[in-house]
């Protein structure tokens, strides 16, 4: 008996085992079956034709654009859903019986050239469609950058500058014709181009120190840029035949001490010469000295120039300064004083004979 039930209890076991297993089999087939079911019953997505006009092609920055749009799906345009357009940001709207519509503006920072607009559209069975729209934001000008080389120049330097049209962004626009000026630091223009997008131009040594300017317009818009040349103090020497002319290269009147030395034929002699030239001008000195050869030095503002092998006469070591000769412009002067008297002289006379005649016509006749 104990025997028996030890054998029928397995058997019990692995038979409940079938049967779930069986059961749980069929559960999954019915799970397939309704899936399978659902998916066979589930309509087909289907895409949603968009057409996308504007009020125009193209816009300034800032102005308003009108879009409108319609959708269809396959042949039939009564349905309804949302549109999303992205443009500078993302607008989010309705649309029934296939159409939609907005009005949005631009903004002024709006990049120029051609740009394009992303529109998707949802129906209300969860049909999609997507469509891009181009169009073209016009160049509009702002603003003028004009570049230096440099923020300040000495004399001899060269100034290199350029001017740029820019747009309500800040890109360059091309193709605008630019008027470029270089004013000198009294105002007076130096270079005018027209047209010109750089302006080159050497400054000589003596060009006037202060605040210059670079001056550029174009659409209406002016822009300048200031520098500044430096002062630039510099005297150049020439000694011949016992002639000293110091000559004024700079820019500003030259007025420092100028030191002459004497060496050879056993003296060593030193002379300060206190100048005052102007600018372009010079000042010129006889140098003497007992007969011989002198080595000559000049020195000023930390320059020294040598002369070797001067030869020199007079006497006495000395510089003298020899004087501007002022008699050429004396005698123009009297000569055109002496003119002035004959010209004037003369209608006096002219008057004087004419007044002489309207008295004598004037006298009565005397009858006999």
């Amino acid at each position: 008996m104990r025997f028996a039930f030890f054998i029928l209890v397995p058997s019990l076991i692995l038979i409940s085992a079938s049967l779930a297993s069986a059961q749980l089999n069929d559960t999954a087939a019915l799970v397939a079956a309704n899936v399978s079911d659902s998916n066979s019953s589930a309509p087909a997505a289907i895409p949603l034709n968009i057409t996308v006009s504007l009020n125009k092609d193209k816009f300034y920055p800032g102005e308003k654009m009108k879009i409108r749009g319609e959708v269809m799906r396959g042949n039939e345009s009564d349905i309804d859903g949302e549109a999303w357009i992205m443009l500078e940001h993302g607008y989010n709207i309705k649309f029934t019986n296939g159409k939609f519509g907005i009005d949005l503006q631009l903004d002024n920072a709006t990049k120029s050239g051609k740009r394009e607009m992303d529109i998707e559209v949802t129906d209300s069975e969860n049909n999609k469609g997507a469509v891009k729209k181009e169009f073209y934001v016009i160049a509009v000008p702002a603003r003028i950058d004009i570049y230096l080389n440099n923020n300040s120049f000495s004399p001899g330097g060269m100034i290199n500058a350029s001017a740029v049209l820019l747009d309500q962004v800040g890109d360059p626009i091309s193709g605008e014709e630019m008027v470029m000026t270089l004013y000198d630091a009294r105002g007076g223009a130096v270079i005018d181009r027209r047209p010109a997008s750089n302006l080159v131009y050497g400054l000589p040594r003596g060009a006037m120190p202060g605040e210059w300017w670079v001056y550029a317009y174009s659409n209406d818009i002016k822009e300048r840029r200031f520098f500044k040349v430096e002062e630039y103090p510099k005297v150049e020497y020439s000694l011949k035949s016992g002639k000293l002319i110091i000559k004024n290269v700079g820019n500003v009147p030259y007025n420092k001490p100028v030191s002459i030395t004497f060496s050879g034929s056993g003296l060593a002699v030193t002379e300060i010469k206190d100048v005052d030239i102007g600018v372009g001008k010079g000042e010129s000195f006889n140098l003497a000295a007992p007969d011989g050869n002198y080595r000559v030095y000049v020195t000023t503002n930390g320059y020294e120039e040598k002369f070797e092998g001067i030869t020199l006469t007079g006497g006495a070591v000395g510089a003298k300064q020899i004087l501007p000769n002022n008699g050429a412009f004396i005698f123009t002067c009297i000569a055109a004083a002496i003119a002035l008297l004959a010209v004037l002289m003369r209608f006096y006379g002219k008057g004087k004979k004419k007044n002489s005649k309207q008295a004598m016509t004037a006298l009565p006749v005397m009858k006999k």
